[in-house]
């Protein structure tokens, strides 16, 4: 009986994706270090996190950092992976995405919509290259 238990349970870990396995289909290293879209030096660590989760640092010209939970809204191809979580704002609606593109390519990405409508997106774009 805890045979079939177990069986059942790595089934069901293996048959229903959620936002980190799939996360990790894309990006299979811990380490990564290139160039960002500048062609300045850039680092992208992964970390563990608890309850199953990921830290993502990308550390460039600036510092982003994108937790990555099991839970997180995501939707994934076999080239594309794209995660998205609610930022903070004090004076509008704002997203955080994560993207990684033909895993060739991850990009940490803030969109901000003001109150009056306009949208404001920054973020870094750095290569996958080990």
């Amino acid at each position: 009986m805890k045979l079939f238990v177990g069986a059942l349970l790595l089934y069901s870990k293996l048959a229903f994706p959620n936002a980190v396995t799939e996360f990790k289909r894309h990006m299979t290293e811990w380490d990564y270090e290139s160039t960002d879209q500048m062609g300045e030096k850039c680092l992208i660590e992964l970390f563990g996190a608890a309850n199953g989760g990921i830290r993502i640092d990308l550390l460039a010209t600036s510092e982003l950092q994108f937790h990555l939970m099991p839970s997180t809204d995501y939707s994934s191809s076999q080239d594309l992976f794209v995660a998205t979580t609610p930022a903070n704002s004090d004076s509008g609606s704002a997203k955080t995405y994560l993207i990684v593109r033909q895993k060739r390519t991850l990009t940490i990405e803030r969109e901000f919509i003001s109150r009056s409508g306009r949208v404001y997106v920054s973020g870094l774009t750095c290569s996958i290259q080990n």
